[in-house]
């Protein structure tokens, strides 16, 4: 089930690539960087999923049956900077295990594999772990760098995921990290706190 996610989050990626063929001047890729980081913000809420998020007003909430991903509309990136969130039924015992689990996976899955951080780290109120790691994106042969923060509730995985080209990572990081720290429980239509 995690190689599938990985999977997905690669496809997506490669698909926005392919998707852009667009060029334009130094400049104004830094401004839309800027409009991004910048950028007013929109509240994403999911009473069936239960959850709330904040993101860029100028990127774009794309749901299927996995979860849901935020793309910046920069289209002038080779690869878009995103936010996924992935929501599934856990098979884990704890957070812990969770992100072994995510890292035994990855580390199969990706070419070279460089963890960067895993820690203990607050999701939504909810105890959880955040991992950082690069790897090479085989289709784009370009270094990827990316942030997963995960928690367990109510029989559920949560994990918010954070992906950019690693020449890009750290400009867009602030949006990231802002998004993150909005996420939320929301209660349920059943009016239950999920």
């Amino acid at each position: 089930m995690i190689k599938n996610q990985i999977i997905l989050v690669i496809s997506v990626l490669s698909i926005l690539y392919l998707l852009n063929n667009t060029q334009d001047t130094h400049g104004q890729k830094m401004a839309l960087i800027s409009s991004s980081v910048n950028s007013e913000l929109t509240m994403y809420e999911n009473s069936e999923k239960g959850i709330s998020i904040l993101y860029p007003s100028n990127w774009q909430p794309l749901e299927n049956e996995f979860g849901i991903g935020f793309f910046s509309l920069d289209m002038f990136n080779e690869i878009p900077p995103g936010i996924s969130i992935l929501i599934k039924p856990t098979i884990a015992n704890s957070v812990e295990d969770l992100v072994k689990s995510v890292i035994t996976d990855t580390t199969q899955s990706v070419s070279e594999f460089k963890l960067v951080e895993s820690s203990p780290f607050t999701l939504g109120g909810m105890p959880g772990y955040i991992i950082s790691f690069t790897y090479v994106d085989p289709t784009q042969q370009m270094e990827i760098q990316t942030l997963q923060a995960f928690t367990i509730k109510n029989g559920k995985d949560y994990g918010i995921t954070y992906q950019a080209p690693i020449q890009q990572y750290s400009t867009y990081f602030p949006v990231a990290q802002m998004m993150i720290d909005s996420f939320q429980f929301i209660e349920s239509p059943l009016g239950t706190l999920q």
